[in-house]
């Protein structure tokens, strides 16, 4: 059984390189799929009899780990030095480095 759980987040980026607007600064707003694998939980008794994994547990994991770091943030590759080092000026500022 397969079970996918969608979450959506907000974040900036740019592609340094690009050859139209992607080069500048500017933001969207991404959907987060996550898909599970697995046998379908069947134990009388147990909140998550008939399940995979219950829902909640999934976004709550999902948020945890990986929305709450990049909702809002700014997305940047490692090699852009200019802007790696303009987000390092920005006092609080939620900058998630990517290799």
């Amino acid at each position: 059984m397969l079970v996918t759980r969608r979450l959506e987040f907000d974040a900036g980026h740019r592609i340094p390189d690009h050859n139209s607007q992607c080069r500048h600064l500017h933001g969207h707003r991404y959907a987060l799929e996550i898909t599970l694998s697995g046998n379908i939980i069947a134990q009388a008794g147990d909140p998550a009899n008939g399940m995979v994994m219950d829902f909640s547990e999934i976004k709550s994991l999902a948020q945890q780990h990986l929305v709450d770091h990049w909702d809002h943030s700014f997305l940047v590759y490692a090699g852009d030095t200019p802007v790696v080092e303009f987000l390092k000026t920005i006092p609080n500022h939620k900058t998630v480095v990517l290799d």
